[in-house]
């Protein structure tokens, strides 16, 4: 009898598939750690097996921690020669996990982990929130704060973005229209976390696009994508979410839907696998997937005018992990820093290997994340660059706290924000007499 109930169950195609050949083992993450079997993705999904088969109970204290301590940075999805799409094997067994174990948690700890992600769908909430934190970095409690606070709490407030008092839903009409001729109109997501902590990289996404002659339309009313509910093994959270974006872009028609945050990206072009029991939401989701690009990807396939302006630098990039091994883009990041950059673009050693992020896993698991962390600094160092792009905000949070912990003078930015940097640079010399 399998561990594992029909809805939702790790689908045994993937299991299957799985050849155990072990040429994930050294991509992954937490074996690189541990050296130990389970911790990889041959040893998770043999877990699995055992759970679906029935050799090994789902209440296991190793199963549980295994699918917990796993950053789901998909590098192994990238190395596999039989193709496991291991996200999927990964997420529907938290998912499992949820619904068999959670009704016996004490009720505090459903309670707080149904409001944590329950916050990433509730704008007006998270804007509150964030107008909270403005007012307490602006209030100068943080140095105080960081000398009472002990160990890893303090290490949690140095995490902390500068917040905004308005965020994108303020900044950014439902549309912006390019001031010269019109190529067409372009989506874009708005976000959760992008919404209100990166402001910044949500106006220079869209000053970007107009610049290159696209209308865009900024839905206010668009909700969370779902991509950090599926990531917590809560699918069917996750389809609702799917459903009422598809919902909204369906209602507001666009040529492309572009996204700024590699997590979301990835998640909303796999859509469809969330609903293969649904044939009218998976048709509906397949057309909306198909409309979905990641910004870089976007700016790479077409052709730029104004072109980007070179402005020598030492710059270098590192691949977010749902945009390179997640979506499988790699090259269109690197072009357009490139022509940047000019001969000043580094090569970043290890530049696919996970920074430690991964939604909150820099919080539930600390030290892990940490020793990631300090690897993507060191690497970061060596390159010589002074600025380095990240395009995920995951990543962006974490890489730079790290740089700041580690006292290196780098600048990390998201790279459509260099690129609209650069472009108001040209743009300026240009008025100047």
């Amino acid at each position: 009898m399998s561990g594992f109930d029909p809805h939702d169950a790790p689908p045994e195609d993937q299991l299957n598939n799985c050849i155990r050949c072990g040429l994930c083992l050294p991509t992954c993450p937490t074996y690189q750690l541990t050296g130990r079997e389970r911790s990889s993705p041959r040893g998770r999904i043999s877990l699995i097996r055992a759970v679906s088969e029935g050799n090994l109970p789902i209440e296991s204290a190793v199963f549980e921690e295994e699918m917990g301590d796993c950053l789901g940075c998909l590098a192994c999805v990238t190395a596999c020669p039989a193709g496991v799409q291991y996200g999927q094997l990964l997420e529907a067994a938290r998912d499992q996990l949820w619904r068999q174990r959670s009704p016996h948690w004490p009720w505090w700890k459903r309670t707080l982990a149904n409001l944590a992600l329950g916050l990433f769908d509730r704008p007006r909430i998270l804007q509150a929130l964030t107008r909270l934190l403005f007012i307490y970095q602006r209030s100068g409690l943080p140095v105080l704060v960081d000398r009472l606070l002990p160990g890893k709490l303090r290490e949690f407030q140095r995490m902390l973005p500068t917040a905004r008092w308005n965020g994108s839903r303020q900044c950014i009409p439902a549309l912006t229209r390019p001031p010269g001729g019109n190529r067409g109109r372009v989506g874009m997501l708005l976000g959760c976390v992008m919404d209100v902590l990166f402001v910044k990289e949500n106006l220079a996404t869209v000053r970007v696009l107009q610049r290159q002659g696209f209308e865009v339309s900024s839905p206010p009313q668009q909700p969370c994508c779902g991509a950090l509910h599926a990531h917590a093994g809560r699918l069917d959270w996750a389809r609702h979410q799917a459903r009422r974006l598809i919902e909204t872009f369906e209602e507001n028609p666009v040529d492309a839907i572009v996204v700024n945050s590699a997590g979301c990206a990835n998640l909303m072009k796999h859509y469809p696998s969330l609903f293969e029991d649904e044939p009218e939401w998976q048709a509906r989701a397949l057309s909306f997937s198909g409309k979905v690009k990641d910004v870089q990807e976007f700016l790479a396939e077409i052709p730029l005018d104004p072109p980007i302006p070179e402005a020598p630098q030492p710059l270098t990039y590192h691949d977010a992990c749902h945009l390179a091994h997640g979506q499988g883009i790699r090259q269109a990041p690197r072009r357009l820093l490139k022509e940047l950059a000019g001969p000043g673009y580094r090569e970043l050693a290890e530049a696919d290997l996970c920074c430690g992020s991964a939604g909150t896993y820099n919080i539930t698991h600390f030290e892990t994340a940490s020793q990631l962390l300090d690897k993507k600094i060191e690497a970061i160092r060596a390159s010589g660059a002074a600025r380095v792009g990240v395009a995920n905000p995951g990543c962006l949070l974490q890489i730079r706290y790290g740089l700041r912990k580690h006292n290196l003078p780098v600048q990390a930015e998201h790279p459509v924000v260099l690129l609209d940097q650069a472009w108001e640079q040209a743009e300026t010399a240009d008025r100047t007499p």
